[in-house]
């Protein structure tokens, strides 16, 4: 009987030892469970931030985008009238160039003419002295108007090259600010990429914290119920002890 009764005795120790762990755990876990909600909670939120602001990002890539393909279409045309002004200036400037020259032998001829007319003796030959100083005249006289109508085609001709130089210009800073914005653009959409990934991995850490928070919490209630079922093992119902007690001695 005695050794029965320690046998008894030893499990219900161990089953008071077991209770008091099972209790342990169960704290333990709903601790460890309520931690994890709670940061669940947090990374959730800081999830869903993330989702409210990706589009920003990817809007202001996409303004600079629109904005880089503006300013190279600008250059564009700017270039285009640049080899306008240029082709206007090459036309005219070697239409100039052939009046000046033709001008300018032109006027040799009449120099050289006067020079003939200096040289003959008006008295001896009046009629050839006359013709050799209106030859010289008239040469005089068209070379001054093809001299004076280069020089009107020639600084149409530099105006035009003026305008080429200062069009060329204008579109070389047009593609140097398509440049820069679209480095910003690509710069916004690497922003915008790193976002929404950034955006995924609080999305995945988010159910994977409340899923590990939710097993936490239903094992600490599997830990809890287990305890107190050692509980009531261990310390039965009072009825139940009273019954189970055995009668007292008359």
């Amino acid at each position: 009987d005695n050794a029965f009764e320690d046998h008894i005795t030893d499990q219900m120790r161990q089953l008071i030892k077991r209770a008091k762990k099972e209790k342990k755990n169960a704290d333990d876990e709903d601790q460890k469970g309520l931690a994890l909600a709670e940061k669940a909670k947090r990374t959730c939120m800081i999830a869903e931030h993330l989702h409210d602001t990706d589009d920003g990002l990817e809007k202001r890539a996409r303004t600079q985008r629109e904005a880089s393909r503006s300013l190279e279409g600008h250059a564009a045309v700017l270039t285009d009238e640049a080899d306008t002004q240029t082709q206007a200036y090459t036309g005219l400037h070697k239409k100039g160039t052939a009046l000046r020259d033709q001008g300018t032998a032109l006027k040799a001829e009449a120099q050289e003419a006067a020079a003939r007319a200096n040289q003959t003796n008006a008295t001896l030959h009046p009629t050839a002295h006359r013709d050799l100083l209106q030859k010289a005249q008239k040469k005089r006289a068209s070379a001054d108007k093809l001299l004076q109508t280069a020089t009107t085609i020639l600084a149409k001709a530099t105006l035009h090259h003026a305008n080429a130089a200062a069009l060329q210009a204008d579109a070389t800073k047009a593609t140097t600010a398509a440049s820069a914005v679209m480095q910003l653009g690509e710069r916004f959409e690497r922003e915008a990429v790193n976002h929404r990934l950034k955006t995924m991995t609080f999305r995945s850490k988010c159910t994977m914290m409340r899923a590990r928070a939710q097993a936490a919490l239903r094992k600490a209630q599997d830990e809890a119920k287990n305890a107190a079922v050692l509980d009531r093992i261990v310390k039965p119902a009072p009825d139940t002890a009273a019954a189970a007690a055995p009668p007292a001695a008359s």
